[in-house]
């Protein structure tokens, strides 16, 4: 019997193949009047015998990318539309408000979609998509993006949300942008979510997710073991190297994980999770006369001073490389003094700006600068206002974020999480 199965096969191999060389055949003897349908015969054959990807997955990656367009964003299709990519599929939802979509982790196929109108609440659009989001199964991928706007997202719906990855600013004001890249489970290091002020918007975020082929779950790894692929097999290694390790990250936050380097265990860190923060003195719920905050991972970096308040990482590894203040409410030379270290920033360094308290008197001689590292209009939103930015010097990246609100509407808050080169 497995002989007969082995032929069987073999059989089926070789008879596609014949067809697929006859259709070459074919149409290299005649290619200029090959029709339509002989194309996509061509095309259906090599879909179907694998000689060409038949699913949105790409080897053991999903390459995503999300775009989120509010109504009053420059470039939106319509009055905004929400579009995802799927490595060479691209998939747009012109709806508004959440568009949904669902991915298996292990094989990369869609398994469900959905949109939920968070815009109007008259029916209950925000207890559905909680309803919906708990149907999907433990460890699926979640797309989200937001069309037009969805300004009236209810709290239960939140919730919901957080159990996919999201975290705040979740309730979003009118024709602001919002996408996330979540799972429904554990945590993951690919894990990304952006958001845009009205007018700054679109927002777009990509991310190289790892497909788990078989594995349905994470293990621990006992002994002196660790994990080595996506699948979360243990390999042996040496109890004095690295005693306890699990496939779990032991000490270590956020985009830190164990990986296997030459027969030695290393932690890689390639995810910056970065809070930012900007009170003006005059905000509600402000702390003293306004704070500026730069956390990365929870730990503050910011001098936390009126003015602007300025950290440089670097893009590669992470590192603080300098951390600066400059009160361009009071200093008159502040703006020169900023735009002089602006200047000698050196190109793809990750640059962050918060605001604290006031900063409107003396900053318009570094306007260019800052324009130079991403930021756009307003740079100055007015006396007491708040403003915060989180760009790249060289070019805005696809994590580029820029908020701000006027005096008394504050305070501004981002979170994003930035990939390391």
């Amino acid at each position: 019997e497995r002989r007969t199965s082995e032929l069987s096969e073999k059989s089926v191999l070789l008879y596609k193949s014949l067809i697929v060389i006859q259709t070459v055949a074919d149409l290299i003897q005649n290619p200029f009047g090959c029709k339509k349908h002989d194309s996509m015969k061509l095309l259906s054959v090599f879909v179907l015998f694998g000689l060409f990807p038949s699913s949105t997955s790409t080897g053991d990656y999903l390459f995503v990318t999300v775009r989120s367009e509010g109504c009053d964003d420059q470039g939106r299709v319509g009055c905004g539309t929400a579009m995802m990519q799927i490595n060479y599929r691209t998939i747009r939802l012109p709806y508004r408000g959440h568009s949904i979509l669902v991915f298996d982790e292990r094989t990369g196929r869609e398994t469900s979609k959905a949109h939920f109108d968070t815009y109007w609440s008259n029916f209950d659009t925000g207890g559905k998509m909680t309803s919906f989001i708990r149907t999907i199964p433990t460890g699926s991928i979640v797309l989200v993006a937001v069309g037009d706007s969805a300004s009236r997202l209810e709290t239960k719906a939140e919730a919901a949300l957080r159990s996919i990855g999201a975290i705040p600013p979740i309730d979003l004001k009118l024709r602001e942008t919002w996408a996330l890249i979540g799972r429904k489970g554990d945590w993951r290091p690919w894990i990304v979510q952006a958001y845009s002020p009205r007018y700054a918007g679109p927002t777009i975020i990509t991310q190289k997710i790892p497909l788990t082929g078989k594995c349905s779950a994470q293990e621990t790894c006992p002994g002196c073991k660790v994990p080595t692929s996506n699948c979360y097999p243990c390999k042996q290694l040496s109890c004095k190297s690295f005693p306890s390790a699990t496939c779990k990250p032991d000490k270590c936050s956020g985009g830190c994980r164990p990986m296997f380097f030459n027969g030695n265990v290393k932690i890689n860190c390639d995810i910056l999770r970065v809070r930012i923060l900007s009170e003006g003195c005059d905000d509600s719920g402000r702390i003293g006369c306004g704070r500026a905050l730069i956390q990365i991972w929870g730990k503050e970096y910011s001098l936390n001073r009126r003015g602007h308040n300025i950290v440089v990482i670097n893009s590669h590894t992470g590192r603080i490389e300098a951390s600066r203040n400059f009160d361009t409410h009071g200093d008159q030379y502040s703006g020169v003094k900023m735009r002089n270290f602006l200047q000698s920033i050196l190109h793809y360094k990750i640059v962050v700006i918060a605001t604290a308290d006031a900063f409107s008197n003396y900053e318009h001689a570094a306007h260019n600068e800052l324009q130079l590292v991403g930021a756009g209009n307003p740079l100055d939103p007015g006396f007491r206002g708040s403003w915060v930015l989180v760009s790249r010097r060289g070019g805005r990246p696809a994590w580029f974020r820029q908020a701000w609100n006027g005096r008394y509407h504050g305070p501004t808050e981002v979170v994003v999480d930035i990939p390391l080169v």
